[in-house]
Protein backbone atom coordinates (compact mmCIF):
# COMPACT_ATOMS: atom_id res chain seq x y z
CA UNK A 1 0.00 0.00 0.00
CA UNK A 2 0.88 3.63 -0.22
CA UNK A 3 2.99 4.61 2.65
CA UNK A 4 1.46 8.34 2.50
CA UNK A 5 -2.46 6.42 2.24
CA UNK A 6 -1.05 4.06 5.27
CA UNK A 7 0.11 7.23 7.58
CA UNK A 8 -3.35 9.16 6.45
CA UNK A 9 -5.39 6.09 7.74
CA UNK A 10 -3.59 5.74 11.24
CA UNK A 11 -3.46 9.26 11.32
CA UNK A 12 -7.21 9.53 11.01
CA UNK A 13 -7.45 6.70 13.14
CA UNK A 14 -5.56 8.43 16.42
CA UNK A 15 -7.85 11.16 15.73
CA UNK A 16 -11.51 9.53 15.48
CA UNK A 17 -10.05 7.48 18.35
CA UNK A 18 -10.16 10.66 20.54
CA UNK A 19 -12.84 11.99 19.11
CA UNK A 20 -15.56 9.10 20.22
CA UNK A 21 -18.05 10.20 22.57
CA UNK A 22 -18.69 9.58 25.92
CA UNK A 23 -15.07 7.42 26.58
CA UNK A 24 -15.69 6.78 30.91
CA UNK A 25 -11.99 7.65 32.10
CA UNK A 26 -10.21 8.94 29.45
CA UNK A 27 -9.67 11.88 27.62
CA UNK A 28 -12.32 12.72 24.86
CA UNK A 29 -13.94 16.03 23.10
CA UNK A 30 -15.97 16.51 26.59
CA UNK A 31 -13.42 15.51 29.14
CA UNK A 32 -9.65 16.39 30.01
CA UNK A 33 -7.77 15.11 32.35
CA UNK A 34 -5.71 17.45 34.79
CA UNK A 35 -2.27 17.45 32.88
CA UNK A 36 -3.92 16.29 29.45
CA UNK A 37 -6.34 17.94 27.12
CA UNK A 38 -8.42 16.84 23.86
CA UNK A 39 -6.20 19.62 21.74
CA UNK A 40 -2.66 18.03 23.02
CA UNK A 41 -4.17 14.49 21.90
CA UNK A 42 -5.11 16.20 18.67
CA UNK A 43 -1.50 17.89 18.43
CA UNK A 44 0.02 14.69 18.97
CA UNK A 45 -1.80 12.84 16.53
CA UNK A 46 -0.33 15.33 13.67
CA UNK A 47 2.74 15.33 15.47
CA UNK A 48 3.03 11.55 14.28
CA UNK A 49 2.34 11.56 10.93
CA UNK A 50 6.11 11.35 9.52
CA UNK A 51 6.58 8.48 11.54
CA UNK A 52 3.91 6.25 10.79
CA UNK A 53 4.59 7.03 7.03
CA UNK A 54 8.22 6.19 7.55
CA UNK A 55 6.79 2.98 9.57
CA UNK A 56 4.91 2.24 5.82
CA UNK A 57 8.29 2.30 4.01
CA UNK A 58 10.49 0.43 6.48
CA UNK A 59 8.64 -3.03 5.68
CA UNK A 60 9.32 -5.07 9.21
CA UNK A 61 12.50 -3.61 10.46
CA UNK A 62 13.29 -1.21 13.69
CA UNK A 63 9.64 -1.30 15.13
CA UNK A 64 11.40 -0.37 18.50
CA UNK A 65 13.42 2.52 16.99
CA UNK A 66 9.93 4.00 15.36
CA UNK A 67 7.95 3.79 18.62
CA UNK A 68 10.17 5.89 20.52
CA UNK A 69 10.84 8.28 17.47
CA UNK A 70 6.95 8.65 17.39
CA UNK A 71 6.90 9.19 21.02
CA UNK A 72 9.61 11.94 20.78
CA UNK A 73 7.72 13.96 17.83
CA UNK A 74 4.78 13.97 19.96
CA UNK A 75 5.94 15.35 23.08
CA UNK A 76 8.00 17.77 20.65
CA UNK A 77 3.87 19.18 19.92
CA UNK A 78 2.59 18.92 22.82
CA UNK A 79 3.04 19.26 26.57
CA UNK A 80 0.75 17.21 28.59
CA UNK A 81 0.88 13.75 29.58
CA UNK A 82 0.94 9.91 27.59
CA UNK A 83 -1.36 11.11 24.59
CA UNK A 84 -0.92 7.96 22.66
CA UNK A 85 1.78 5.61 23.53
CA UNK A 86 -0.73 2.27 23.46
CA UNK A 87 -1.49 3.49 20.43
CA UNK A 88 1.81 3.68 18.69
CA UNK A 89 2.74 0.30 20.38
CA UNK A 90 -0.20 -0.95 17.80
CA UNK A 91 -0.08 1.48 15.08
CA UNK A 92 3.57 1.31 14.00
CA UNK A 93 3.63 -2.49 13.34
CA UNK A 94 0.11 -2.08 11.35
CA UNK A 95 1.70 0.19 9.45
CA UNK A 96 4.73 -1.70 8.65
CA UNK A 97 2.52 -4.22 7.55
CA UNK A 98 0.37 -2.26 5.69
CA UNK A 99 3.19 -0.31 3.72
CA UNK A 100 4.66 -4.19 2.98
CA UNK A 101 1.50 -5.17 1.82
CA UNK A 102 -0.11 -4.89 -2.28
CA UNK A 103 -3.40 -5.81 -0.15
CA UNK A 104 -5.53 -4.27 2.44
CA UNK A 105 -7.38 -7.86 3.58
CA UNK A 106 -7.64 -8.55 6.90
CA UNK A 107 -5.67 -11.70 6.88
CA UNK A 108 -2.94 -10.15 4.83
CA UNK A 109 -2.46 -7.39 7.20
CA UNK A 110 -3.28 -9.75 10.23
CA UNK A 111 -0.09 -12.31 9.29
CA UNK A 112 2.19 -9.64 8.54
CA UNK A 113 1.91 -7.17 11.52
CA UNK A 114 2.18 -10.77 13.61
CA UNK A 115 5.31 -11.84 11.67
CA UNK A 116 7.11 -8.23 12.19
CA UNK A 117 6.12 -8.61 15.75
CA UNK A 118 8.10 -12.12 16.32
CA UNK A 119 11.20 -10.86 14.07
CA UNK A 120 11.58 -8.24 16.52
CA UNK A 121 14.98 -7.84 18.04
CA UNK A 122 17.14 -7.08 21.15
CA UNK A 123 17.95 -3.30 19.99
CA UNK A 124 13.50 -3.18 19.03
CA UNK A 125 13.30 -3.91 23.52
CA UNK A 126 16.20 -1.43 24.05
CA UNK A 127 14.14 1.15 21.98
CA UNK A 128 10.57 0.65 23.58
CA UNK A 129 12.43 1.12 27.02
CA UNK A 130 13.85 4.10 25.73
CA UNK A 131 10.57 5.82 24.97
CA UNK A 132 8.56 4.77 28.72
CA UNK A 133 10.33 7.68 30.43
CA UNK A 134 9.66 10.57 27.28
CA UNK A 135 6.06 9.31 27.13
CA UNK A 136 5.47 9.72 30.84
CA UNK A 137 3.22 6.48 30.76
CA UNK A 138 1.93 5.45 33.77
CA UNK A 139 3.17 2.29 34.96
CA UNK A 140 2.30 -0.87 37.59
CA UNK A 141 4.93 -0.90 40.48
CA UNK A 142 4.63 -4.36 41.39
CA UNK A 143 6.56 -5.68 38.42
CA UNK A 144 10.05 -7.23 39.69
CA UNK A 145 10.86 -8.73 36.72
CA UNK A 146 12.51 -6.02 33.94
CA UNK A 147 10.91 -2.83 35.40
CA UNK A 148 10.85 -0.71 32.82
CA UNK A 149 11.69 2.34 34.43
CA UNK A 150 15.01 1.16 35.58
CA UNK A 151 18.42 1.63 33.99
CA UNK A 152 19.62 -2.13 34.97
CA UNK A 153 17.18 -3.54 33.16
CA UNK A 154 18.51 -2.58 29.57
CA UNK A 155 21.46 -4.84 30.76
CA UNK A 156 19.42 -7.47 31.59
CA UNK A 157 18.38 -7.34 28.31
CA UNK A 158 20.97 -7.40 26.09
CA UNK A 159 22.76 -9.72 28.63
CA UNK A 160 19.75 -12.45 28.40
CA UNK A 161 18.96 -11.31 24.24
CA UNK A 162 15.68 -10.85 24.84
CA UNK A 163 14.00 -9.40 21.88
CA UNK A 164 10.56 -6.87 21.78
CA UNK A 165 8.50 -9.95 21.34
CA UNK A 166 10.03 -11.72 24.35
CA UNK A 167 9.17 -8.85 26.35
CA UNK A 168 6.23 -8.40 25.35
CA UNK A 169 5.23 -12.31 26.44
CA UNK A 170 6.40 -11.32 29.71
CA UNK A 171 3.80 -8.95 30.17
CA UNK A 172 1.13 -10.29 28.32
CA UNK A 173 -0.38 -11.66 31.55
CA UNK A 174 -1.32 -8.31 32.95
CA UNK A 175 -1.07 -6.08 29.79
CA UNK A 176 -4.14 -5.67 27.21
CA UNK A 177 -1.93 -4.06 24.74
CA UNK A 178 1.09 -6.37 24.92
CA UNK A 179 -1.26 -9.03 24.75
CA UNK A 180 -2.55 -8.01 21.61
CA UNK A 181 1.09 -7.61 19.99
CA UNK A 182 1.79 -11.18 20.96
CA UNK A 183 -1.27 -12.59 20.30
CA UNK A 184 -1.68 -11.85 16.48
CA UNK A 185 -3.88 -7.98 17.17
CA UNK A 186 -7.47 -10.07 17.45
CA UNK A 187 -9.01 -7.51 19.34
CA UNK A 188 -7.52 -5.07 16.83
CA UNK A 189 -9.23 -6.56 14.08
CA UNK A 190 -12.32 -8.12 15.42
CA UNK A 191 -13.58 -4.53 16.36
CA UNK A 192 -11.65 -3.26 13.08
CA UNK A 193 -14.49 -5.30 11.17
CA UNK A 194 -17.16 -4.58 13.93
CA UNK A 195 -16.70 -0.93 12.88
CA UNK A 196 -17.02 -1.55 9.31
CA UNK A 197 -20.12 -3.47 9.31
CA UNK A 198 -21.33 -0.57 11.67
CA UNK A 199 -20.50 1.94 8.52
CA UNK A 200 -21.87 -0.16 5.89
CA UNK A 201 -25.24 -0.20 7.96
Amino acid sequence: MDEDQVARSAQLALLLEVSAYPKPGNVDRTHDFIDTSYEQFLASSVAVYPVLREAAMRKGRGVGELIRKGVEESVKWQHGGNTHFGALLLLIPLAMAAGASDSCATPVLKYRASEIMQNTDVEDAIELYRAFPVAKVKVRRDVAELDVMNEASLEEIRNKQLSLFDILTISAPYDLISRELVGGFEKTFRYAALIADFIRD
